[in-house]
């Protein structure tokens, strides 16, 4: 899995892999030691099948909460 790992960062790195077209893409893939199914869903540039391949959970959230001031809530911290 490093090796998956590895290229989406260097597609992340390298502008000309990041938009480059099928073709280019499948012959990089093809010189490297990720797995088929692997290679397969990056070249395809299915985000599903590659969360699926990897067991990845697809369902991420991420929740920012804000802090209220002292002024707004009224209450007094001792920090």
């Amino acid at each position: 899995m490093s090796n998956v790992i590895d290229f989406l960062e260097r597609m992340g790195q390298d502008s000309e892999l990041r938009y480059a077209n099928t073709s280019v893409l499948a012959l990089t893939l093809a010189n490297t030691a990720i797995d088929p199914v692997f290679r397969s869903a990056i070249a395809s540039g299915s985000s599903r099948q590659l969360e699926r391949s990897l067991g990845a959970a697809s369902n991420v959230c991420a929740v920012i909460f804000p802090v209220e001031s002292e002024e707004r809530t009224g209450e007094q911290t001792d920090y």
